[in-house]
């Protein structure tokens, strides 16, 4: 079953089941309030494209890869982001 391309997104961490039936939050860096600097810590662009998920808090953006790469967490969409370890720790997406 490798070969299976799943359609559905689901949490990249998977810290619990219940992240699979939630699908994450499109934002992007301005609209997290994340700051210039975090932003250029991150290794990313203004306007890049970012998921967060209300279940296990954590901020991403996925690479051309297929890796998410988690650059910090929010408690609540609109809370302050508070910045995750430089470089961000990946977590691979699977094929799509």
């Amino acid at each position: 079953m490798k070969n299976m391309k799943t359609s559905e997104r689901g949490c990249p961490v998977r810290s619990t089941p219940e992240c699979f039936d939630f699908p994450p939050i499109e934002r992007t860096p301005e609209s997290a309030g994340m700051t210039v600097e975090q932003i250029a810590a991150a290794r990313i662009s203004p306007h890049t494209r970012l998921w967060w998920c209300s279940e296990c808090t954590n901020v991403w953006y996925e690479t051309e890869h297929h890796f998410a790469h988690i650059i910090g967490t929010q408690v609540t969409w609109g809370s302050d982001f508070v910045p995750g370890i430089s470089p961000p720790r990946q977590v691979w997406l699977g094929e799509r």
